[in-house]
């Protein structure tokens, strides 16, 4: 259970106005905060009688004699509170009424705005929310009236509200009024003291609450350094390193928050802090938990509820259910339930949000239990409860339902999937169709809410969460459908849902700028609040110094604020603009099928943990089959090819069983990934758009044999995918075709070309390690012979910098990019490419994913030579966080990448004949392909393996680009168009060993 801090610091103020008669009254003061930081409230009780006994003996005449009195009533009962002696301030209270209205001359003043804040604290312990928001309302109006905005009372007063929309699960609500909080303690306390990050620590329990996991751990770091520079080792100091805890649970590290939780533990102690130990022990169950030790998870949460107070004690029994229903022991569950729900009805009424939510646990023992028919009476009592409309609910008649209509679609989405669970179980024992349609309406709506609930999330981590949570939506959906033998269309509208959401998105947003959905203006600020927000991260990231951390981590939350706050402004003024960037629009099939053409074929997969969809579709016709295998071991098939495909050295010893290991292996993937789908090829089909899933992105399919390897067959003969067709590649069916039409006009028609430069010294940080940067002596020649044959600017040396790059690269209409690229395993978004260094520059040189976002390309084509930039962790909605992702988001349809580090000389023949296929008028992906068979048939031996001639692949946009007309030094020029980003092959070999860490 995490406590909400409510404020109440203000009320000792008129302490401060008086003069010396009230001297001893202000060491009372003293007294008091020492004690009350120190959370020693018993002692800080006895210092405020005290004070109040003092303050009888002084005479009436004294005109701060009601003031003060009324200072230290208002401190005692904030104190009561704390320590739950309810009754008292409601007597308290009572007593108190005359005093304010003498104090405030009969008028509405700050003593009664005072007041009123502490009667609505008593109703919300009472869960009458109702009356807490009126009285905290009449006194912000009072405060407002009396221009006291920027008072600690306001604040404070601000912080209450939004604790009350937090009691009620409103979150959004909550969130703008801590965001005001903690706006107005940055105004007019500096961001500093206690109060502030008392704030701070609310908004973070919003942004937990709501799914906004990286944003609530960057607040709570915030919080943190503030505690620290502080010096306070109070309570709130001990809530804040519970919370650390918690965010070590989020990311499944368990033991280490159980090793927090443990010191926090003796902290509480040392201190006495005996009413936040039950709290420490509920987590440290949680931390149990979640390493499957029940039993050391069931003490703990025993403890915490032996000690809790009876409000806490809800939160434990809920704790305690799910651990009994986790280990099937139904009846102690039954038991905790009971104990739950009593309390709960006897404090909430059935529209409330906790009384909803405890329907979830009466549905789950019910399914758990096999009672079916309680389950679903929960399920739509739940239902009925959360809707806005007054109306009856059928799990018959749930396909079509407007979610819009619910009060809380977390809710909603959590009793979704209860019901998804019931219908399971049911449609298992009886194979029922009924209960087949019922499950497929479930997930779907489940889908449905999960998304809605996204467009709410700024950071893209958190998007990202929850797109891996529908992405296992989407796997059950399409199992449903493929029991319920829907039509192949149906399974692949399936198949594409999220399959590139934040890439569409990105897409989407280009599109309403052009359609003029949001005014020039807007689209500018909101374009430099995202490029202040990733400067600002990068540099974060980046950093390991702690003050320049601490500062930029403010920065960071500052930035964040802004970026949501824009977001809101948007939602409600250009909710046009928000439809077309979010809308969930359906695949249009036929209109993808006549952008095919005749000659071209889709083939897209979908993995699911024991099976893989394959889908064809051509523009005549769609099928699917399902091919039985375990993900797992699928993934290993994959990883064995990929790594035949890398082990140049093994490949150029010649060894006969390389050889065979391969084509036995390209052979195999073939059967399992293509040969069900393309087993009758049409003889009108020369194309094929692969949309791979998972792991199938980390391979060319190029590579894969249609025949099995004969006797007498060597690497130029074997029968590859890639001499029957060309291939290009496509995150989603959605993306490619949005891709496919994407023209730009507003690029000069040119070429931008740089080849950096580096000295043999020259290093590179990356995971706080230093890099090689090994020189790439060729890269300079060949940019020299491009600026002979080619219109546009060729950088080279001195030239190739990041600034020149940056602020020349959206004019052009083709960049090519040779240099060293770098892949970042631990966060991707920090990937980059390395530009010729420059001491003076104002980049740093290496321009890396989280900057290229913010690009505003308008190239027909990208092509980027350094190794590895189509390679990068599988991102469900994202396809692979690489550098070619973050240049589709940077606007271009067309890329020409690698899967790893490629061969120089390689490179260099198959590049040359690419443009010469271009210039003849083929499209790129049959100029790739064309280029490819030439290096084949030019080459024997290992050099003929598929490591050096497969590694590049087209992803995108696969159009004709109508190239200038024909030079006759073009076949010379562009051999050295894709120079790997490691320097020439065999010269890599020769300084392998003389490096720290290999660069490409």
């Amino acid at each position: 259970m995490r406590h909400l801090y409510c404020i109440y610091l203000f009320l000792l103020a008129p302490i401060l106005l008086f003069g010396q008669d009230t001297a001893k009254y202000k060491a009372f003061e003293a007294r008091y905060m020492e004690a009350y930081m120190e959370s020693q409230y018993a002692q800080s009780m006895a210092i405020i009688d005290s004070a109040l006994l003092a303050l009888e003996t002084e005479p009436a005449s004294q005109g701060w004699k009601d003031s003060l009195s009324w200072s230290f009533t208002g401190s005692k009962m904030v104190l009561q509170y704390n320590l739950g002696k309810y009754e008292a301030i409601h007597a308290t209270l009572r007593a108190s009424k005359s005093q304010v209205e003498r104090l405030d001359q009969g008028k509405k003043g700050i003593h009664l705005a005072e007041w009123l804040g502490l009667r609505a604290k008593l109703y919300l312990v009472e869960a009458n929310f109702e009356q807490a928001m009126t009285h905290q309302l009449e006194a912000k109006a009072i405060l407002e009236q009396l221009e006291m905005e920027s008072s600690p009372q306001y604040i404070a007063l601000i912080n209450n509200i939004a604790v009350v929309y937090l009691k009620q699960a409103k979150y959004d609500l909550a969130a703008d009024f801590f965001r005001q909080s903690v706006a107005l303690e940055r105004k007019y306390n500096e961001a500093k003291g206690e109060p502030y990050a008392r704030s701070l620590y609310n908004l973070m329990l919003v942004e937990q609450k709501a799914g906004q996991y990286t944003k609530a751990e960057q607040t709570a770091n915030l919080i943190l350094n503030i505690m620290t520079d502080l010096g306070h080792e109070n309570e709130f100091y001990l809530q804040v390193m519970i919370a650390k805890g918690s965010m070590l649970e989020i990311k499944e590290a368990y033991s280490k928050a159980k090793e927090v939780y443990q010191a926090a533990l003796v902290f509480a102690k040392s201190k006495q802090y005996n009413k936040v130990i039950p709290s420490i022990f509920l987590n440290l169950g949680n931390a149990c938990r979640g390493e499957k030790d029940y039993l050391a998870a069931e003490t703990y949460y025993k403890a915490a509820l032996a000690e809790g107070k009876v409000a806490f004690k809800k939160t434990v029994l809920f704790k305690l259910f799910n651990l009994s229903l986790v280990q099937e022991d139904y009846q102690q569950a039954e038991h905790y339930l009971e104990q739950y729900r009593a309390y709960i009805t006897a404090v909430f009424a059935p529209k409330t949000v906790n009384y909803i939510q405890s329907l979830k646990l009466v549905a789950r023992l019910a399914v758990a239990k096999g009672n079916f028919d309680a389950a679903e009476a929960a399920i739509l009592q739940h239902l009925e409860l959360n809707s806005t409309q007054e109306k009856r609910f059928d799990l018959d008649q749930l396909a079509g339902l407007d979610i819009n209509y619910f009060l809380d679609l977390g809710e909603l989405s959590r009793i979704l999937f209860i019901a998804k669970d019931l219908e399971r179980k049911r449609y298992q024992e009886s194979k029922s169709p009924t209960y087949l349609k019922r499950l497929l309406t479930m997930d779907s709506l489940h889908a449905e809410t999960l998304a809605k609930e996204r467009e709410t999330l700024n950071l893209e981590q958190d998007r990202l969460s929850s797109l891996k949570i529908s992405s296992a939506t989407y796997q059950r959906l399409m199992k449903w459908a493929h029991l319920d033998q829907q039509a192949a269309e149906q399974l692949l509208a399936i198949s594409e849902k999220d399959k590139s959401t934040l890439l569409l998105e990105s897409q989407n947003e280009r599109i309403a700028y052009s359609k003029k959905l949001l005014p020039k203006n807007e689209q500018e600020k909101q374009e430099g609040i995202k490029k202040q927000y990733h400067q600002i991260l990068k540099a974060y990231q980046s950093t390991e110094e702690k003050t320049k951390k601490d500062s930029l981590l403010v920065l960071l939350n500052d930035q964040i604020w802004e970026m949501e706050e824009h977001k809101r402004y948007l939602f409600k003024q250009y909710p046009d603009y928000v439809d077309y960037k979010f809308g969930h629009k359906r695949l249009q099939l036929k209109q993808l099928q006549k952008d095919l053409g005749p000659k071209r074929a889709a083939i897209e997969y979908f993995l699911t943990d024991s099976s893989c969809f394959i889908f064809y579709l051509d523009h005549q016709e769609i099928r699917y089959v399902e091919q039985k295998i375990n993900a797992e071991e699928l993934a290993q098939e994959l990883m064995d090819l990929q790594s035949m495909l890398l082990s140049y050295k093994q490949v150029l010893s010649g060894n006969e069983e390389v050889f065979l290991n391969y084509s036995q292996k390209a052979h195999q993937l073939y059967q399992l990934l293509l040969a069900p789908v393309l087993q009758n090829p049409k003889t009108t089909i020369k194309q094929l758009l692969i949309i791979p899933d998972k792991e199938l992105a980390y391979i060319p399919f190029e590579t894969l044999l249609i025949l099995p390897a004969k006797d007498n067959d060597n690497y130029n003969s074997l029968a590859y995918l890639i001499k029957r067709y060309a291939i290009s590649y496509s995150f989603s069916l959605e993306l490619w075709q949005h891709n496919q039409n994407t023209s730009f006009q507003q690029n000069n028609g040119q070429m931008l070309a740089m080849a950096a430069s580096y000295q043999e010294d020259d290093t590179i940080s990356l995971n706080n390690k230093r890099s090689q940067l090994t020189p790439l002596k060729l890269a300079e020649e060949e940019v020299q012979k491009l600026a002979t044959l080619f219109e546009g600017r060729f950088l080279f040396g001195q030239d190739a910098q990041e600034e020149r790059f940056i602020k020349e690269a959206k004019k052009y209409r083709f960049i090519h990019l040779a240099m060293h690229g770098l892949m970042n395993r631990e966060q991707p978004s920090l990937s980059g490419l390395v530009f010729t260094p420059n001491s003076d520059s104002l980049e740093d040189g290496f321009l890396q994913a989280i900057e290229i976002l913010n690009l505003d390309l308008k190239a027909d084509l990208v092509v980027l030579s350094a190794c590895e930039t189509a390679y990068g962790e599988f991102q469900a909605g994202n396809g692979t966080a690489s550098l070619a992702t973050a240049f589709i988001n940077a606007g271009t349809p067309a890329l020409l990448v690698s899967l790893w580090q490629v061969d120089d000389a390689a490179t260099s023949a198959i590049m040359q004949s690419f443009y010469q296929q271009l210039e003849a008028g083929l499209s790129k992906s049959e100029a790739l392909r064309q280029a490819k068979l030439n290096y084949l048939a030019a080459n024997k031996g290992p050099m003929a393996h598929p490591a050096f001639w497969s590694p590049f692949i087209l992803m995108g946009n696969d159009k004709k680009l109508n190239l200038p007309p024909s030079n006759p030094f073009l076949p010379f020029a562009i051999g050295g168009i894709m120079l790997s980003a490691g320097g020439a092959f065999f010269l890599r070999q020769k300084r392998k060993n003389q490096r720290k860490e290999k660069a490409a």
